[in-house]
């Protein structure tokens, strides 16, 4: 079966593999077969920091990978802007929270989000969501990223940004790639200066 699979277009090269965890429990395994991690603060804001430290301390070599290797993942949206920072806050904490309550398809608007009234109970897993996500202008993005990373022991985060607007989408990716002096053609290929966390969009 194995000779009738062809990829096209045909490269020398593979893919590095990587394992995404969002409990710790993929970290064992990533240690065990060599392989790099990614956690998924964007799913669980919780363990990500003892996840990786295990995962490095039980790390085998392997063919692919001699040296452990981990990143993070994190919702995540900057801009100079304090009233779109505001905005965007309240779409993704009334957002988040409907997916929890399997209301998957609903797109708020900023009027339908900053008009909610939440209760106490939704209030606790708003401020619980928010660990999910990094969201500010780029002194308060540059400070929670230094902070993750230098919690998690890592030095590259993954973002990922959700706004209505794909003009706000671009720019925030824009400002977060330059607080860590990344050019715009070279997300995902970062060349930076010693102890600052990589950005990959």
């Amino acid at each position: 079966m194995q000779g009738k699979v062809r990829a096209i277009p045909h490269i020398d090269t593979r893919p590095e593999l990587w394992m995404l965890t969002s409990s710790g429990e993929s970290a064992a395994l990533a240690a065990h077969f060599g392989m790099a991690l990614s956690f998924a603060q964007f799913i669980s804001p919780i363990g990500g920091a003892a996840a990786i430290q295990s995962y490095k301390e039980k790390f085998r070599p392997s063919a692919q990978l001699a040296v452990p290797m981990a990143n993070a993942g994190i919702f995540a949206f900057c801009s100079e802007d304090p009233g779109k920072v505001e905005e965007v806050q309240a779409v993704m904490d009334y957002r988040l929270l409907s997916f929890e309550k399997g209301r998957y398809d609903e797109i708020p608007t900023y009027e339908v989000a900053k008009n909610y009234d939440y209760t106490p109970a939704e209030w606790q897993r708003v401020l619980y969501n928010r660990q999910r996500m990094a969201v500010g202008t780029p002194e308060q993005i540059r400070e929670q990223f230094t902070r993750l990373t230098h919690e998690f022991g890592i030095n590259e985060l993954v973002v990922s940004t959700f706004t209505d607007r794909f003009e706000d989408r671009l720019h925030s990716y824009e400002l977060m790639a330059s607080i860590f002096e990344l050019s715009a053609s070279s997300y995902g290929v970062p060349a930076l200066q010693a102890g600052s966390p990589d950005l990959q969009a």
